[in-house]
């Protein structure tokens, strides 16, 4: 996608196009309201106080790993993405933005912030909870968030649907790096989900 936008592919900006006809069908005082809200669960004040929260409440548990693996997610996945910001410069959409917001376009911040955050603490919930339906549930919560911040940023017209899509991918692909080499130097192994109440009686 950076390679894309930097060469001005003709891809990007109908992507971007579409993006907006599609969630321009829904302008309407209610709607604005709501993507307001949806908007601030990927916003940086929100997520580093949830950070915060759940980092005080690890630590004071002992389980002092989980919580330097949610603050290096969270540092370094923003960190990264205030670089790529910095080098590319993208202006925000010349549109009549429903929530006034400075600074560059690409990639979406608080799309990129809401993948680090949620999927950090479902990684850390995985960990804690066996249950395969509780697990599906948190699952679900923490693709459906990312995906209504993004969305929310697109609609009150401060992103295209590009930046959204590459904040997404990028803490996407951050996420899994900083996974995989925490898991191999100091996290646990991944505990299995246990087998359920009907094969576990059937196994009798």
């Amino acid at each position: 996608m950076l390679i894309s936008l930097l060469t001005n592919q003709s891809w990007i900006h109908q992507l971007d196009q579409w993006g907006h006809n599609q969630l321009q069908v829904f302008p309407h005082a209610q709607f604005n309201q709501i993507a307001i809200i949806i908007t601030y669960l990927g916003q940086h004040e929100a997520t580093i106080g949830l950070t915060l929260l759940v980092g005080a409440y690890l630590i004071w548990k002992k389980h002092y790993r989980w919580a330097i693996f949610l603050a290096q997610n969270i540092i370094l996945g923003n960190l990264l993405n205030h670089i790529v910001k910095s080098i590319i410069q993208r202006p925000r959409p010349s549109l009549n933005q429903i929530l006034p917001q400075n600074g560059y376009s690409f990639p979406s911040g608080h799309s990129a912030n809401s993948v680090l955050l949620y999927s950090s603490i479902l990684i850390i919930l995985y960990y804690f909870i066996k249950s395969r339906t509780k697990r599906t549930i948190l699952t679900v919560i923490a693709i459906l968030i990312p995906i209504l911040v993004g969305c929310s940023r697109v609609y009150l017209q401060v992103h295209y649907p590009s930046d959204v899509l590459a904040g997404w991918t990028s803490a996407l692909g951050n996420l899994s790096l900083f996974y995989l080499l925490s898991r191999h130097f100091y996290l646990p192994r991944l505990p299995d989900v246990p087998q359920n109440d009907f094969s576990h009686d059937q196994s009798h």
